[in-house]
């Protein structure tokens, strides 16, 4: 992504997302912000951290404690995560699995801000309930 402001509002996300994550799950590596939630498994612990009675209606209790890394589970579990945004109340930009993914040129997916935003908005909806969090991010009163 060209924009150095999209690339830093990325970043905020990236270590919000990492700030929900227990120690044995935090991110190895940051500044990778497609590579770190492209299997879901971040955005589930960040669902169960946020609101464990609504995720833990849509993730289930194998699914949590050993994550499958399989495409279609990837893609049911990135679904999920829009799920719990909408049950939340956060207004989501609806994302696809692919935009997780490299474009045909190796670059990051160009609907990767879809992403970014859904995770803004969940942040406002955070803020709005009272809820804890690292910090909010994007802008306030989204959704």
């Amino acid at each position: 992504l060209k924009d150095s402001g999209m690339k830093d509002k990325m970043a905020i996300a990236e270590q919000w997302v990492n700030s929900f994550q227990s120690d044995d799950t935090k991110f190895a590596e940051m500044g990778q912000f497609r590579a770190n939630l492209a299997n879901g498994v971040a955005l589930m612990h960040v669902a169960l951290a946020v609101d464990a009675q609504i995720a833990t209606k849509l993730f289930k209790p194998k699914e949590i404690k050993k994550p499958s890394t399989i495409k279609w589970n990837v893609i049911a579990r990135l679904g999920k995560f829009n799920d719990f945004c909408r049950e939340y109340n956060a207004n989501i930009h609806l994302f696809d699995a692919k935009y997780l993914e490299l474009d045909d040129d190796g670059a990051p997916h160009p609907d990767l801000k879809s992403v970014m935003v859904t995770l803004e908005n969940l942040s406002a909806a955070i803020d709005k309930k009272g809820g804890k969090q690292w910090k909010l991010i994007g802008q306030k009163g989204s959704v």
